[in-house]
C-alpha cells in the first residue's frame, strides 16, 4: 500500500508540476498578448496623428498651387507688357541730329525708358514672389510626404504589434486547453482515488 501512495504521491506532484507549467505558460502568452495589443493601439494613435498632419500638408499644398498659379499669371502679364514696352521703345523714331551749324534746341521726348524700368522691377517682384510661393509649396509637399511616410511606417508596426499579439493569444488559448485537460486529468484521478476509497 505504501508504494501506492507514493505512486500516486508521485503523480500528484507530476500533475500539480504540469498545471503550474501550464498556467505559467497562459499566463505569459496573455501577457504578451496584452502588450501587443497596448504597442497596436499606440501605433494607430501615432499612425492617426500623422496621417492627420499629412492632410493638413495636402490642404496646405492645394491654397499653395493656387497662389503658385496666380504668381504665375501675374509673370506672365509682366512679361507680356514688357514685351510690348519694348516693341513699342524700338519702334520710335529717332530725331535726326541737328547739323553742327545750327544750335537747335532739342526737345526731350519721353522714350518709355522709365517705363520699360518699371516694368522691369515689376517682373523681377512678380518672380521673386513666385519663387517664394514654390518654395512654400515644396516645403509643404516635403512635410506631407514625410508624414505620410511615418504614417504608413506606424500603421505597418502596429500591424506587426498586432500579429504578434494575435499569436500570443492563440498560444494562451492553446495552453489554456492543456491546462484545462490537466485539472480534468486530475479531478479524474482524484475522484477515482476518492471512489476506490470509499469500497
Amino acid at each position: 500500500m505504501t508504494q501506492m501512495r507514493q505512486a500516486l504521491a508521485g503523480l500528484a506532484l507530476v500533475i500539480v508540476a504540469l498545471a503550474g507549467l501550464a498556467f505559467g505558460v497562459e499566463s505569459c502568452a496573455a501577457g504578451k498578448a496584452g502588450k501587443g495589443t497596448d504597442a497596436a493601439h499606440v501605433f494607430q494613435g501615432v499612425a492617426n496623428a500623422h496621417a492627420d498632419e499629412a492632410r493638413t500638408k495636402d490642404a496646405q499644398i492645394d491654397a499653395l498651387q493656387t497662389a503658385r498659379d496666380k504668381a504665375e499669371q501675374d509673370v506672365a502679364g509682366v512679361r507680356q507688357e514688357l514685351g510690348r514696352l519694348r516693341g513699342a521703345l524700338a519702334s520710335k523714331v529717332v530725331p535726326p541730329a541737328p547739323s553742327p551749324s545750327e544750335p537747335v534746341p532739342i526737345p526731350v521726348v519721353p522714350d518709355g525708358r522709365d517705363d520699360l524700368l518699371k516694368a522691369q522691377d515689376l517682373m523681377i517682384a512678380k518672380q521673386d514672389a513666385l519663387i517664394g510661393t514654390l518654395k512654400a509649396e515644396n516645403g509643404a509637399l516635403v512635410e506631407a510626404r514625410d508624414h505620410w511616410r511615418a504614417a504608413f511606417e506606424a500603421e505597418r508596426n502596429r500591424a506587426l504589434a498586432q500579429e504578434a499579439a494575435t499569436k500570443a493569444w492563440k498560444d494562451a488559448v492553446v495552453a489554456s486547453k492543456w491546462r484545462g485537460r490537466i485539472e480534468g486529468f486530475t479531478a479524474g484521478v482524484a475522484l477515482g482515488y476518492v471512489a476506490r476509497g470509499q469500497r
